[in-house]
């Protein structure tokens, strides 16, 4: 069986490769980098797009997030409340938008906006819920059961896709497998046949038929993709997303549970190595998808490479907390968490700091460009001015000799 720390360490790399990358197209990387560039800084290929900057080999609250999990449910206290509770800690006295927290997906703004004030749950897909459950589920001393994955999960997002996607992840937890596509094939044929799963959706106050309908959706998409090279997976991904959203999608880096879940699996089995950087250089949602990707790598027994890790920012610390979990011996879960998410909000701010002034040296190197052009611009004009003064000159000259001539002649 794989070790939980690997895996764990696979999501927080493959976070930080993909996040470097996150919101480009795979065209625009191409253009750009080259394959074999680790955690690269984006800026000069974001253009006019430097709000997409993110600190190259930072994880973001996707790994924040499934730390949090982990250290949760290694102490049987994977619930809302826990989470809550836990995150409540985060926002005090916090200048920034979302705390400590690097980047959160629509979801977690919500969720962690919400903690004071009961906001009505959002119905957005989410990519990083179902890799928190996931993370959960491998540290759960005891096999994680699907009411604590329903009920987890409906704590951020009604969505009954990335409830599906949730518990399809959780149910695979801790085995090894050949191929992650199959083992997602398997285990959402399996939810699907399990029939008292049914009525604790009910309970939950999600609709049973759609529940069924979502896992029935994901047999059929891992299915049509196992064995799949990644081209062909992503032209079949982008058509069935296309026909489901009724929009024109593309590409299969889309933020969409089905089309995400489905490529990272795929990429992974693709590459007898860690396949997360791969991953990333796809774009789209890559911080989500390389997270995806890295636990997929994980579970096929290919973890993060130490050339990945070692190049991290706070890899030191990371690697003890990955530890500490790993031999079980954390004793105070919240004091831990308080700490871990204590240490996290200097990264934060150094990040933004960091942001605000590359976006002002962009800036001003725009104001100089524009400077330049301004001055090229005013001697090329001078120059037309001049040159056509000249020409003129010429014209005006050799008319009032023909006209003279004219006059003589008349």
């Amino acid at each position: 069986m794989n070790r939980k720390k690997d895996i764990l360490k696979s999501i927080i790399v493959g976070d930080a490769l993909g996040s470097v990358f996150h919101g480009l197209s795979e065209g625009h990387i191409r253009a750009n980098f080259t394959s074999d560039e680790i955690y690269p800084d984006p800026i000069k290929a974001l253009k006019k797009n430097e709000s997409l900057w993110r600190k190259p080999a930072l994880y973001t609250s996707v790994s924040q997030l499934s730390v949090i999990a982990a250290v949760l449910s290694s102490s049987r206290r994977i619930s809302p409340d826990s989470f809550y509770q836990a995150l409540r800690s985060s926002q005090a006295s916090s200048m920034l938008p979302w705390g400590c927290f690097r980047h959160p997906d629509r979801v977690f703004q919500v969720f962690i906006e919400s903690q004071s004030a009961k906001l009505p749950l959002p119905e957005f897909q989410s990519l990083t819920v179902p890799v928190i459950a996931f993370a959960g589920a491998c540290y759960y001393p005891a096999k994680i059961s699907f009411n604590d994955i329903i009920e987890f999960v409906i704590s951020f997002t009604k969505d009954v896709p990335t409830v599906c996607s949730a518990l399809i992840l959780s149910n695979i937890a801790g085995k090894d497998c050949k191929s992650a596509v199959n083992a997602l094939a398997e285990s959402s044929e399996y939810l699907l046949g399990c029939k008292d799963l049914y009525p604790r959706f009910f309970s939950a106050g999600i609709n049973p038929d759609k529940a069924e309908n979502s896992l029935s959706l994901f047999s059929e998409i891992f299915a049509k993709v196992l064995g799949k090279d990644y081209q062909t997976a992503e032209k079949y991904l982008s058509e069935k997303i296309s026909k489901i959203t009724s929009q024109n999608i593309t590409r299969a880096t889309v933020e969409n549970v089905y089309s995400s879940t489905a490529i990272a699996a795929v990429i992974a089995d693709s590459n007898d190595s860690f396949a997360a950087n791969a991953a990333a250089h796809k774009g789209g949602f890559s911080t989500q998808i390389a997270s995806l990707c890295g636990l997929f790598s994980a579970l096929r027994g290919f973890p993060a490479d130490d050339e990945y890790f070692d190049k991290l920012i706070n890899k030191k610390r990371m690697a003890e907390i990955i530890s500490q979990l790993d031999s079980g011996k954390i004793k105070s879960a919240f004091q831990f968490i308080e700490e871990f998410l204590s240490d996290e909000y200097p990264l934060t701010v150094k990040e933004n700091e960091e942001f605000q002034r590359k976006t002002k040296n962009k800036e001003t190197s725009k104001a100089s460009d524009s400077k330049k052009r301004q001055t090229e611009e005013e001697r090329l004009s001078r120059h037309v001015v001049e040159s056509w003064t000249k020409l003129d000159r010429a014209k005006y000259k050799k008319e009032k000799k023909r006209n003279s001539d004219y006059d003589d002649y008349s």
